[in-house]
């Protein structure tokens, strides 16, 4: 070979090595890269562009079996289906596959293909194209996407949507309209808006067709009326629009349609409602009218011109100040005027005199409307009059409300005269019987026999219960006109701290005593802790003859008040008489058994029910008994 040929050669060679360069450029301007398969080795060779559009290495890409490798798992099976197809195919076969790239992303690939032949016209391999349609893919997604929201709007809509061409063929419905009149959409498709409109609309249609949506593209919101399937007549109410085509030239029209039958319904009742009224308002005793902002009476009621001694024909379209004539300077008027400019309500008492100089008093509201004000007058003479007597008696009354306090103080101080001679004249000679009688027991023991000693010991026994009663009388007595004194109180701190005070430490290993948690009180402090002074001591002394004495204290929180209750597994009571438990003096229970005065549970019912409250017991004879007790929430 000379210089001359090795020379060309060489040329020759660059410029094979720039058309190729040249190639791959524009293949990856193009995201298109080319590929080719030997059936007889199964290589799959490529381009650069190729083989990025893969995400791969070349040598990581050899044979059919890694190309499916690197296709997505749920396009193996069609691209392979394909992929045989081709080899037996003369057309050129497209095939697309999803492809994950080295970044994350999704590509969809098109490839091409055809089937290349050796000199026998043997299938040998296939030749091919690969494009990156990724953004078209997306493009077409998105477009799906878009196309099925917004039918899924237009068949979601409340209202209906009617399409016609210009002849008036129904083209293009929605399931509302579908609903509204009955038919199936084919069914519609074979009629025009004028099958399915009473005749009567007919020439009033056309008239809006030609004057506004053919001369300006759309009308005014109309109503009509359409024909179901089944016969019935819908009110309607819609706004139709002018479709037109590529050349500008009319196409056809489309509405939306709503179906007005309730608010036409609800007009009509409105009107009966309105006349149904106005009667009620003609019969009415109040008097009732309408002034305008003029002044005018626009309705008045028979009992208005009753009221005003004037026929009602004689108010209706006349000014007040033409009938009443100086009204405008009175302090009602003035009243009227302010409603009416501050849109405000007011009721007031008017005196109105009439021209024979007699008066009559009347209550008028006066209301804002619309229209100007309405007035809602009432004769009240005869009111003020049975007030005036009503005063008269209450000014007599309060003087011997004013009478009886001071009785009633005079008898608080002789009452307290008498709390103040049981203290103390009484107990003087309790405590002197009760000292002689313990003098005479101790220090003359041995002239007394055993009756003897017996007998004073019942002395003594009952100079103490004297005493007892005596101080649970005086204590009932000042708990009456004790003034409480509110606190926060720690029920449940309280309550174990009185057990505590009315047990002794054998006492307390021997009671099994649990109490709840019990929410904090408002209430006097002495007055809820002498409460729980009662009942707990009830309770210990009506379980003292179990061998294991049981008492509980718990609480509810209930609407507005807190309930709390002491219940023990002792000697209880008969229900049929719970209602004896809290009056004074009342016992249940043999007094030789259960010591008391009786006063103690009436105690504690006046101290709840002067905070509020209420008291009640349950109970079963020789199983145990609950006492309960509420107080309000708040005590003001």
């Amino acid at each position: 070979m000379g210089a001359e040929d090795w020379e060309s050669m060489k040329k020759e060679n660059e410029a094979l090595h720039q058309r190729l360069a040249a190639m791959e450029e524009a293949q990856e301007i193009a995201h298109l890269g080319s590929w080719e398969w030997d059936r007889d080795d199964d290589r799959v060779t490529g381009s650069d562009e190729f083989y990025r559009l893969m995400s791969v290495k070349p040598g990581l890409l050899t044979d059919r079996h890694s190309f499916f490798q690197l296709i997505h798992p749920d396009d193996v099976d069609s691209v392979k289906h394909i992929w045989l197809d081709a080899l037996e195919s003369e057309q050129i076969i497209e095939m697309v596959f999803r492809r994950e790239s080295l970044d994350g992303r999704i590509r969809h690939l098109l490839a091409r293909s055809r089937v290349v032949r050796d000199d026998k016209d043997r299938p040998v391999g296939l030749v091919g194209t690969c494009l990156d349609i990724t953004r078209r893919k997306l493009a077409e997604v998105a477009r799906e996407e878009s196309e099925a929201r917004y039918r899924r709007l237009f068949e979601s809509m409340m209202d209906c949507f009617v399409q016609t061409n210009m002849e008036g063929e129904i083209v293009l419905v929605n399931h509302s309209f579908v609903d509204l009149l009955g038919y199936t959409e084919e069914e519609l498709r074979q009629l025009s808006y004028k099958d399915l409109t009473p005749e009567k609309w007919h020439s009033v249609e056309d008239e809006i067709v030609n004057t506004q949506i053919l001369s300006r593209g759309y009308s005014e919101v109309y109503e009509k009326e359409y024909l179901r399937r089944d016969g019935r007549v819908i009110p309607v109410e819609l706004r139709t629009f002018l479709l037109r085509d590529a050349n500008g030239e009319p196409a056809g029209m489309w509405a939306i349609v709503r179906n007005v039958t309730r608010r036409k319904e609800a007009e009509q009742a409105l009107r009966e409602s309105e006349a149904r009224y106005r009667h009620t308002l003609d019969e009415m005793l109040e008097g009732c009218q309408i002034i305008s902002p003029d002044w005018h009476y626009l309705y008045v009621n028979e009992a208005v011109a009753s009221h005003a001694r004037v026929p009602r024909e004689k108010l209706v379209g006349k000014s007040m100040m033409q009938v009443f004539p100086g009204i405008e300077t009175t302090e009602m008027f003035a009243v009227l005027q302010q409603c009416l400019r501050e849109r405000s309500s007011q009721r007031i008492e008017n005196i109105f005199y009439y021209p024979d100089g007699s008066s009559r008093i009347f209550e008028l509201r006066i209301k804002p409307v619309p229209e100007g004000l309405f007035i809602l007058s009432i004769d009240i003479t005869e009111r003020k009059q049975i007030e005036d007597e009503l005063r008269k008696h209450g000014d007599e009354l309060e003087q011997r409300v004013h009478e009886r306090t001071a009785e009633l103080e005079e008898a608080n101080r002789a009452l307290d005269a008498f709390t103040y001679s049981v203290s103390h004249d009484l107990r003087a000679p309790l405590r002197a019987i009760d000292g002689f009688t313990h003098i005479l027991l101790e220090n003359h023991q041995e002239q007394l026999d055993e009756e003897g000693l017996r007998i004073g010991g019942v002395i003594r026994s009952n100079t103490r219960k004297m005493g007892k009663l005596i101080d649970d009388l005086l204590a009932f007595s000042r708990m009456g006109r004790k003034i409480i004194d509110p606190q926060v109180i720690d029920m449940q701190s309280l309550a174990r701290l009185v057990f505590d005070d009315l047990t002794d430490e054998e006492s307390r290993v021997r009671i099994r005593f649990n109490i709840g948690e019990l929410p904090v009180a408002v209430g006097d402090p002495a007055l809820i802790r002498q409460v729980w002074s009662n009942l707990l001591s009830n309770a210990i002394k009506f379980t003292s003859h179990r061998e294991t004495p049981v008492i509980s204290v718990k609480a509810e929180c209930l609407d507005q008040e807190a309930m709390y209750w002491v219940e023990d597994n002792g000697a209880g009571f008969d229900m049929h008489q719970a209602d004896k438990l809290f009056t004074v003096f009342q016992r249940l229970h043999n007094s030789e058994v259960f010591e008391g005065t009786g006063v103690g549970l009436a105690l504690v019912k006046g101290v709840i029910e002067k905070h509020g409250g209420r008291v009640w017991a349950e109970g079963v004879e020789d199983e145990g008994a609950s006492f309960y007790f509420t107080l309000p929430e708040n005590q003001d």
